[in-house]
């Protein structure tokens, strides 16, 4: 029998039912792990992302693969010998970095996925985020916007079980009071303008 391709694999993967494809991989006594890289935030594919496979523990660790998902963010690691755990990551331009494990954004924890000797672990999914933006207008009491504030992002972390505060970024109001805070990471932040008030 045949020993099947990567890209063989994921293309049968459409054609074919989990059962004889899982049945063709144990034939072989290595193991595969097939997936798709998502976006984080619509669960939508996303083509063209670079997914690399890094052993944990077992025969094969200190190897490492990378390889880029088809236009569907399709994935496939095949010929995975002995019995052992990877760590699976994704990256693209634009995005930011994601895993399998991953649920809320790059500050998660990896999971670990456990193949055997002749298993075929199908259908994972792999998280990856665009960052996002913040933006409003600064005003004052009166409703006229404020020109040449400083801005800052405040984000809610979680620490030892309790929420606490972290600063984040910062930037300046134009001239319309307009500001925006862009390349963040998915979490929940404050907004913090500092006082403007002077004395004399």
């Amino acid at each position: 029998m045949s020993r099947l391709t990567t890209a063989g694999l994921v293309g049968l993967a459409t054609a074919l039912s989990v059962s004889m494809l899982a049945a063709q991989v144990g034939s072989q006594s290595t193991g595969a792990i097939t997936g798709t890289v998502i976006d984080g935030s619509t669960g939508t594919a996303v083509p063209g992302a670079i997914v690399q496979l890094t052993p944990v523990s077992g025969n094969t660790i200190g190897k490492q693969l990378r390889q880029i998902a088809d236009d569907a963010g399709r994935f496939a690691f095949l010929n995975l010998t002995g019995d052992g755990s990877y760590a699976i990551t994704t990256t693209k331009l634009g995005y930011l970095d994601g895993g399998y494990g991953r649920e809320t954004g790059p500050a998660d924890d990896l999971g670990a996925v456990r193949v055997r000797p002749g298993e075929w672990v199908a259908n994972l999914g792999t998280p990856i985020w665009k960052p996002g933006a913040i933006s409003d207008v600064v005003k004052d009491e009166a409703g006229d916007p404020v020109v040449g504030v400083f801005v800052r992002a405040i984000v809610r972390v979680r620490i030892q079980g309790r929420d606490d505060l972290a600063a984040g970024p910062m930037t300046v109001t134009d001239d319309r009071g307009a500001y925006r805070i862009a390349g963040l990471v998915p979490g929940r932040y404050l907004i913090h303008v500092p006082s403007v008030q002077a004395s004399m």
